[in-house]
């Protein structure tokens, strides 16, 4: 391990003479996230009765080990400058949303990336190209990924034309 933090290092030495217990953790997260029930039903929010003085406490500062999948940044902004110079404008492959045109100025050139293929679902480090990448709105974004299945910007753009 090049780099890597204290808990990284406190995570591989709890595991690296327990390979089989590392696999079985590691098939007991595969079957949990392949649940799409169980899924499902940790993604929904239970509905709070109104109460004025229902509170919460906010803002503790916790760590969490995640997996990351890298990301280079510089090839949406080629993205963008390519679509904005062929198009003269940036505006969602889904539902068409244009910030620019609702925002005004604070709008110019704002637009998220999309993979087209998900990054989650590739086992190990692939070439991405312009067309790899779709434009997508903040909403339509979010709801591409709302479930642990991805849902297709085909499938996304069928459920906002059937409303």
């Amino acid at each position: 391990m090049e780099a890597y933090s204290k808990l990284d290092y406190e995570t591989f030495m709890e595991f690296v003479d327990d390979k089989e217990r590392l696999i079985s953790l590691a098939d007991q997260i595969r079957r949990t996230v392949s649940n799409s029930d169980l899924n499902l039903r940790l993604f929904k929010i239970e509905n709070q009765e109104e109460d004025e003085t229902y509170r919460v406490k906010e803002g503790l500062v916790i760590y969490k080990l995640h997996k990351l999948r890298e990301r280079n940044a510089s090839i949406n902004r080629k993205k963008k400058e390519k679509i904005l110079r062929d198009k003269g404008k940036l505006e969602c492959e889904v539902c068409g949303f244009d910030f620019y045109h609702f925002y005004g100025e604070i709008g110019k050139a704002f637009i998220e990336c999309h993979h087209k293929k998900p990054l989650s679902e590739i086992e190990s480090e692939v070439t991405t190209t312009i067309e790899d990448l779709a434009l997508v709105c903040s909403n339509c974004h979010r709801m591409l990924h709302r479930e642990i299945s991805t849902l297709s910007m085909e499938e996304l753009k069928k459920r906002i034309e059937k409303r």
